[in-house]
């Protein structure tokens, strides 16, 4: 009995939000699936690597203000134009996503936008480990000519 179904989700009442395909267990209850890497590769996966240009654009751009990270829940500041959207995702697995961004697109589009993906993207960048060696001051080169005391 596995195979997939679709789940659609309202945030507002009358309004479709998103179209879910949901794994099913064998037993024909929903599978859980446990999800806690964020990854450029994940975002582009889960929003099109349209949104994930246009997120860079933002990140590059120095739009995002914040981020955070709290399994289930991403979420974070996006500033654009006149406006700052309060921006994330509700990631429960790979494919179970839900967009908390208020802006056009994700409200008329049911899409994941590039400001929530920003948002991820900056997670994702301020959490990544300094380059090995780093921390160290690198020494710098002796001239030619230059004599050391």
């Amino acid at each position: 009995m596995g195979g997939f179904f679709l789940r659609r989700a309202a945030r507002q009442p009358g309004s479709l939000r998103e179209i879910f395909c949901v794994p099913r267990a064998a037993s024909g209850t929903l599978a859980r699936m446990s999800f806690t890497e964020l990854t450029e590769a994940f975002f582009t996966k889960a929003a099109g690597w349209e949104a994930v240009k246009n997120a860079r654009g933002l990140l590059a751009g120095g739009k995002v203000l914040s981020s955070n990270w709290s399994p289930p829940l991403l979420k974070g500041v996006v500033a654009e134009g006149g406006s700052s959207y309060r921006a994330g995702l509700v990631i429960k697995g790979p494919v179970d996503i839900d967009n908390l961004c208020p802006c056009r697109a994700s409200r008329e589009g049911g899409v994941i936008c590039a400001h929530s993906v920003a948002v991820g993207l900056h997670h994702v960048l301020s959490n990544k480990p300094a380059p090995r060696g780093s921390d160290t001051a690198t020494p710098l080169p002796a001239r030619l000519g230059a004599t050391r005391p």
